[in-house]
């Protein structure tokens, strides 16, 4: 009898580790790599969001909060491709950034710009000897902005990349796509001259500036050109259909990387390099717009959009085998950093970790020794690159010479555009589908776009039938009864203040997360209100909302000559506005610097509207 309550005992015992081996496996952070962090309830929640999102996740996270970093961890082998290289990733694990090495040259730049070495409207002929007359105009400023005409690629012929005497030989022999200034057009060409023209400036090789101007003053210890020694544990492996992997490093460090690629890093380095950015501790505020408007449109890229609420600006860019993603939140000094496979998109993992985060915002405290937050930034409103003898206004272009721009100019194929002045001089609003998307983007959208459809038509319709009390619409406008119901109140607040409806406008539409905004004008009898609508599908609104600021269709302008102002549109197009007459007669000529017959567009003054 003795023997049954020990056997009692011993089962007790064997399903008691069972279940608590179960209950391991289940659990990733009792198997986390080496070099994780996990802090608080926080970390916690931000580790199982990972796992909940994308279960087989490859590659590398970080999340910062304030600052402070609260997760980071590393997911799968460094080599995808198999083999006996079966090391397991960690948090420091590097990676190759892609086309993101460049905006590193960009910072070089400015540092350089700060020690007074260099100039941002300095020529390429001024640092660089030899350098021909047909690409004598171009500038550093034009370079960081992808505005010099260069090609997108050259011949390089043998030995022609290998030092920079010969590397500058073979950009001289380029053939511009435009005059240098004219348009945007990404090219990495560009940061490789730039690299060029900084190692002139700085006296130093490219490799030893950028250790001394940036990795090392940004405490990115453990990232550095492919030439570099790394921890062969640390060095992940790149991942090519139908090719054997490869390890980060294997990319020659010549003139034909060097500049614009080949730089390898951690999530914990572009930790160090977004705190360094953000924070204002080796940055301000006028250097910070500056690199916000070098990171260019191809192979590194910068947008914005509103996630849970908050306003977040997502950087990305692209190598081969690898993509990687840093969202910041710049207001708190908060973001998520991500590498992963070019074969894996980001965005499930990004969506989840970005919705604990920003659960967690809220309460972020301000260390008070720490500088004070910068200014906030406009992303997509570019200003121009500061030089020495930057003008501080207008110069000879007088009040009356800048009003003749102001007023409101229709566009022969719909929507309008309206200048108005500002505290920088003049500003340039769009309205309509056509207008608002031209300033956005620099062109002209897709006659058949579902989303300009969508926005347009189907928009006015469910409003204008809202604002007339159709109450059979709100099964058809929206997913649930609460937000239709907020909606309609808003809709009838608006009428009671101002009076009887005259006409609903369609503003314009910009993407928003894989989803879209739209701006609509509420014009009654006694004054107007403008009122955002964000859409759950194609078909139908998430909900409806009275806007707290003007859509994010405009540009700031600067008047250069008395008939002739320019800016510069989200997408990295310039646009040039020419006033010709004056008084009723005036027309608006509106040129994006896009590519076709449609890229220059007369505009006539709309009756009674300013002057």
């Amino acid at each position: 009898m003795a023997a049954e309550p020990y056997a009692d005992a011993v089962r007790s015992i064997s399903l008691w580790i069972v279940v608590v081996v179960v209950a391991a496996a289940a659990l990733p952070s009792q198997r986390r790599p080496a070099g994780s962090i996990v802090v608080g309830e926080l970390g916690k929640r931000l580790e199982a969001a990972v796992v909940d999102a994308v279960p087989d996740y490859w590659g590398a996270v970080l999340v910062a909060r304030g600052g402070k970093v609260v997760f980071a961890r590393g997911y799968g082998p460094a080599d995808r491709g198999g083999g006996r290289r079966q090391k397991e990733m960690s948090s420091k694990s590097v990676f190759d950034l892609g086309g993101a090495a460049a905006w590193l040259t960009s910072i070089l730049a400015v540092r350089l710009q700060a020690e007074g070495r260099l100039q941002f409207g300095d020529t390429v002929a001024e640092h660089l000897a030899k350098w021909p007359a047909d690409k004598a105009g171009i500038t550093i400023e034009q370079l960081m902005l992808h505005t010099s005409g260069m090609p997108k690629k050259t011949a390089w012929a043998d030995g022609a990349a290998r030092g920079s005497r010969t590397a500058v030989a073979e950009l001289a022999k380029a053939r511009l796509r435009s005059q240098p200034g004219t348009s945007f057009s990404y090219s990495a060409l560009n940061g490789i001259l730039l690299g060029l023209v900084l190692e002139q400036a700085g006296g130093k090789r490219y490799d030893k500036l950028l250790e001394s101007h940036v990795l090392k003053p940004f405490g990115m210890s453990g990232a550095g050109p492919t030439s570099a020694r790394f921890d062969k544990k640390l060095l992940t492996w790149r991942r090519e259909s139908g090719k054997d992997s490869a390890p980060a490093n294997a990319v020659g460090y010549s003139w034909r990387q060097r500049g614009a690629r080949a730089v390898l890093a951690s999530v914990h380095d572009v930790h160090a390099l977004l705190d360094g950015v953000f924070s204002g501790k080796l940055l301000d505020h006028q250097q910070r717009v500056v690199l916000l408007q070098a990171v260019e449109k191809g192979e590194f890229k910068l947008s914005d959009f509103e996630f849970q609420g908050q306003q977040m600006w997502r950087f990305e860019g692209y190598s081969t085998g690898y993509t990687t993603r840093w969202t910041v939140h710049p207001s708190s000094g908060s973001w998520v950093v991500l590498f992963t496979g070019k074969d894996r998109g980001p965005g499930g993992v990004e969506a989840a970790l970005l919705l604990e985060l920003a659960n967690s915002l809220a309460p972020v405290a301000i260390d008070p020794s720490s500088p004070p937050p910068m200014p906030p930034i406009e992303v997509g409103v570019p200003t121009p690159l500061p030089t020495a003898s930057s003008p501080q206004g207008v110069g000879e272009i007088t009040l009356d010479e800048l009003d003749r721009f102001v007023g409101t100019f229709r566009l022969p194929s719909g929507g309008t555009f309206r200048v108005e002045r500002s505290d920088r001089g003049l500003r340039l609003q769009a309205a309509g589908l056509q207008a608002s998307v031209r300033v956005r983007e620099g062109r002209w959208p897709g006659q058949t776009s579902v989303l300009a459809q969508r926005s347009e038509d189907r928009g006015l319709a469910l409003l204008g039938r809202l604002l007339e009390g159709d109450a059979s619409v709100v099964d058809e406008a929206f997913a649930d009864s609460a937000p239709a119901a907020s909606a309609s109140a808003l809709l009838a607040g608006i009428l009671a203040e101002h009076g009887a409806l005259s006409r609903l406008e369609f503003v314009g539409t910009a993407p928003v997360d894989r989803a879209a905004r739209s701006w609509f004008r509420v014009v009654c009898a006694q004054g107007s209100a403008l009122v955002v609508v964000d859409w759950l599908d194609e078909r139908r609104f998430a909900r409806c909302r009275r806007a707290s600021a003007e859509p994010p269709f405009g540009v700031d302008l600067t008047v250069t000559a008395p008939d002739w102002a320019v800016g510069r549109a989200t997408g990295g197009w310039p646009l040039r506005l020419t006033i010709e007459g004056r008084g009723d007669a005036r027309v608006m000529v509106f040129e994006d610097g896009s590519p076709g017959d449609d890229g220059l567009i007369d505009c006539e003054l709309v009756p009674n509207s300013p002057r």
